[in-house]
């Protein structure tokens, strides 16, 4: 699925950012949230650690994901 530029995914990142995420991390977690996918995979520990409290999508590396899934 492609997502362009809108308002929403701009404000999205926005507040992203203000969670410390870096400006591209914060852009790639907003499209996937404005898309409603139910989770975000990353090996990055940070990115992992600053989305710990968003509640609109479950920010995971890809190991716990397979993990959480086989459950």
């Amino acid at each position: 699925m492609d997502i362009g530029e809108t308002e929403e995914v701009i404000y999205t990142a926005s507040r992203l950012v203000k969670l410390s995420l870096k400006s591209k991390d914060a852009l790639h977690l907003a499209c996937a949230m404005i898309t409603k996918c139910d989770y975000f995979l990353t090996t990055d520990d940070s990115v992992i650690k600053k989305s710990a409290n968003i509640k609109e999508i479950r920010v995971i590396n890809p190991v716990g994901f397979l993990m959480e899934i086989e459950e």
